[in-house]
C-alpha cells in the first residue's frame, strides 16, 4: 500500500518496509494503538489519543473537512502586525495583489498575527497542515528557529520557514507548510510529547508568522490555510478520532469521567 509502504523493499526478502506505525506483508494495516492510514503521514499512522486513557481508536465517521482560510481578497481580514515586544505596526492591504505586507526600518522582526478563527480549539487540526505563501524583498536574509510561532494552554513553540540559518529566497512567493504534530520531520521546536501538542491546540491563543528580516526589508503575506474538521456533511475527514473508553469514562475521546 503506497500509504504505509517506505518506498523501499528488503533486498534479501523482497518483502515492503513499511512506515514506523504500519505493519502488514503489504504495509496495508496501521499498528495496535493507531489509526488513518494516511499517504501523508511521514510515520504512515497517527497514534491513539484518548487522553492517554485508552489505545483503542479509528477514525469518525462523521466529520469532514474543513479549510479555514484567509485569502485578503476584500481586506485584512482581522490580522494584524507586532513587533517581538507586542507593540502594533502598521500593516498594509493591496488591493491589486490580494495580500498583506508589513515593512520594518528597524533590525528587529515585525510579525503578522492571526485573527480569531485561527484560534480557539483546534484540536480537529491535530496531524494536519498550516500553510501560507510568503514573499520576502531582501537578499541575503536567513530563515530563524522562529519563523513561526504558535501559543497555546502555557506553551510555545517555533519553527524555521525552511532550515534554520537557509538563505531566504528573495523576491519569489514561496508556500510553506507545517505539520501540526509533534513528529521530529515537523520542525517544531522544544520538541513536545503527543499530549503536550493536544494541549497546545485545545487553546490556541497566538499565531505568529515573521514578516520582517532584518532593517528595511518588507515581507507579503497570502493564502494563509489551516486544515481542519467540522461534524457536518462533505468530503471525510479520517485524522479525527473515536475512542473506544474503557469503563469509568466515555466521550468521543475519552475526555469525561
Amino acid at each position: 500500500d503506497p500509504a504505509g509502504s517506505a518506498g523501499r523493499c528488503d533486498p534479501i526478502t523482497g518483502r515492503c518496509i513499511c512506515k514506523a506505525s504500519v505493519t502488514g506483508d503489504r504495509c496495508e494495516s496501521c499498528k495496535s494503538g493507531y489509526y488513518n492510514l494516511d499517504i501523508g503521514n511521514p510515520e504512515g499512522c497517527t497514534l491513539c489519543f484518548c487522553y492517554g486513557r485508552s489505545s483503542t481508536c479509528g477514525s469518525a465517521s462523521n466529520y469532514s473537512i474543513h479549510r479555514i482560510t484567509t485569502s485578503f481578497q476584500k481586506d485584512s481580514e482581522g490580522w494584524r502586525a507586532v513587533h517581538t515586544q507586542g507593540s502594533p505596526v502598521q500593516l498594509h492591504w493591496s488591493p491589486h495583489h490580494h495580500d498583506v505586507y508589513v515593512t520594518s526600518r528597524l533590525s528587529n522582526p515585525v510579525y503578522f498575527t492571526a485573527p480569531a478563527k485561527f484560534l480557539g480549539d483546534q484540536r480537529l487540526s491535530y496531524g494536519q497542515v498550516l500553510s501560507f505563501d510568503y514573499r520576502l524583498d531582501q537578499r541575503g536574509r536567513r530563515a530563524s528557529n522562529h519563523d513561526v510561532v504558535l501559543e497555546g494552554t502555557g506553551l510555545r513553540i517555533t519553527a524555521p520557514l525552511t532550515t534554520a540559518g537557509d538563505i531566504l529566497p528573495c523576491g519569489i512567493t514561496r508556500k510553506y507548510t507545517f505539520r501540526l504534530n509533534e513528529q521530529p520531520s515537523s520542525k517544531w521546536s522544544p520538541q513536545l510529547s503527543s499530549f503536550e501538542f493536544h494541549r497546545l491546540l485545545r487553546n490556541v491563543t497566538a499565531l505568529h508568522i515573521r514578516g520582517t528580516y532584518g532593517e528595511s526589508s518588507r515581507g507579503y503575506l497570502d493564502n494563509v490555510t489551516l486544515v481542519s474538521a467540522r461534524p457536518l456533511p462533505g468530503p471525510p475527514a479520517p485524522w479525527v478520532e473515536q475512542c473506544v473508553c474503557p469503563a469509568g469514562y466515555h466521550g468521543q475521546f475519552c475526555e469525561t469521567c
